[in-house]
C-alpha cells in the first residue's frame, strides 16, 4: 500500500534522505514498497538507513542485505552520523 503523502511531502523526504546520503557517504535506493533508503559501507559490510517520516525518526539496519539484522533507532540526523562513524570504527577492526 502506497503512502498517502502529497508530492510536496515526498520531495521534502527525498531532500532529507539525499542530504543524509551525502553526509554518510552512501547512495539512495528505493525499496519494493517505494520507500527511499540509504545504503552505506561500514567496514566490510553495508548498512541501510531509513527515514520514517510518519513518526519522524531514522533507523539503521545492518548487515544489509540479510535476513536477520541489528536495528538502531535514532531521533536525529546528527545521531545517525554519530552512530555510523562509531560502527565504522568498531567494525573496521
Amino acid at each position: 500500500m502506497a503512502h498517502k503523502y502529497t508530492n510536496k511531502k515526498r520531495r521534502e523526504i527525498a531532500i532529507k534522505v539525499d542530504a543524509m546520503a551525502k553526509a554518510v557517504g552512501g547512495y539512495v535506493r528505493t525499496s519494493l514498497h517505494n520507500v527511499p533508503h540509504i545504503v552505506t559501507p561500514i567496514g566490510r559490510i553495508k548498512a541501510s538507513i531509513c527515514y520514517f517520516a510518519k513518526k519522524d525518526f531514522w533507523r539503521i539496519f545492518y548487515p544489509y542485505p540479510a535476513w536477520q539484522q541489528t536495528k538502531i533507532t535514532c531521533k536525529s540526523s546528527s545521531e545517525v552520523i554519530e552512530r555510523i562513524l562509531k560502527l565504522r570504527s568498531t567494525l573496521a577492526k
